[in-house]
């Protein structure tokens, strides 16, 4: 997103839609939903402009190792980054499943509840901005579904879960 306001980027609701957008297309791929840990990659990966220039010219098609080998340079600090937004991530996972946008599995996983639909036309409606954002979570989350589980995510960006 191109703006200046923090307070506007990191809104819970906002990063809720994010880790929904990521986990219905996870869901979507896996059918188990993301573990715990990966929820904490979406929104630093696409809320901020320097992470989310790297999704340039790549589709949902383009895989995770794909992505990193064309951009290696967004494995810089990202561990350093995902931790300083850690924050913000764990209040938009309580906020989802507060307000009925996720939901966890008997398996622990994180779901996109049955309750809440973020349909076309919703979607219509959002911020092209927004819109964005999302597309990349998305995306994200079909990568991360692809990639072999949480392990292998966390090793392929350079860290550890």
């Amino acid at each position: 997103m191109k703006t200046t306001d923090v307070f506007a980027d990191t809104n819970p609701a906002l990063c809720s839609l994010i880790l929904y957008a990521f986990s219905s297309a996870y869901l979507e791929r896996d059918g188990r939903g993301p573990e715990h840990p990966l929820m904490f990659l979406p929104v630093p990966l696409t809320l901020s402009q320097q992470y989310a220039q790297t999704f340039d010219g790549t589709n949902s098609s383009t895989g995770l190792y794909a992505w990193i080998a064309r951009k290696p340079e967004l494995l810089i600090s990202l561990a350093e980054t995902v931790r300083a937004v850690a924050p913000f991530s764990r209040e938009a996972l309580c906020f989802g499943l507060y307000h009925g946008m996720l939901t966890l599995s008997d398996e622990a996983r994180i779901l996109p509840s049955t309750n809440f639909k973020l349909t076309p036309a919703r979607r219509g409606r959002l911020d092209p901005q927004v819109r964005a954002v999302l597309s990349l979570a998305s995306r994200l989350g079909t990568w991360a579904a692809e990639s072999g589980g949480t392990r292998q995510v966390y090793y392929a960006l350079g860290m550890t879960v």
